[in-house]
């Protein structure tokens, strides 16, 4: 993404050329926005600043979907925080194997996230969440020695 409507990173000559709806989408335009590709960055850069879950282990989660991608990550202990993060990376919506976010417990989403069990995610939609259920643990592989 550019800068300003002009490109607005530098006077140099870019390797590529701007994109065509660059006049449109860029940073400046955004900067007012709340529903912006920027706004949802800077969101997400503060989440992770926040929340000390994002800088423990992490764990991929199986969500039945194949479209859906899921992981929590955290530390165990009573005290610890734990975060799921789940994407649709569809253009349908999509009906998972995860428990939905309780009252309160979605931290960030990109779109609507009822509170049906189990989760279902609009099209192209992500969701941080606490969870207050156990996940379904991807199936660990034996080593072959």
């Amino acid at each position: 993404m550019q800068w300003t409507a002009d490109g607005g990173f530098s006077a140099g000559r870019p390797w590529i050329g701007p994109p065509r709806c660059g006049a449109e989408v860029n940073a400046a335009s955004q900067l007012g926005d709340p529903d912006s590709v920027l706004s949802l960055y800077r969101a997400l850069i503060a989440l992770r600043r926040e929340h000390p879950a994002f800088r423990g282990a992490f764990r991929r989660l199986e969500a039945g979907h194949p479209a859906v991608y899921a992981y929590e990550r955290g530390e165990p202990g009573p005290a610890a925080e734990t975060l799921v993060v789940a994407a649709n990376l569809s253009g349908a919506p999509a009906r998972t194997s995860l428990a939905a976010p309780g009252e309160g417990q979605v931290v960030l989403a990109t779109g609507p996230v009822a509170p049906d069990t189990p989760l279902t995610l609009p099209p192209w939609t992500g969701v941080v969440f606490r969870p207050g259920f156990r996940v379904p643990r991807r199936a660990a592989r034996a080593s072959g020695g």
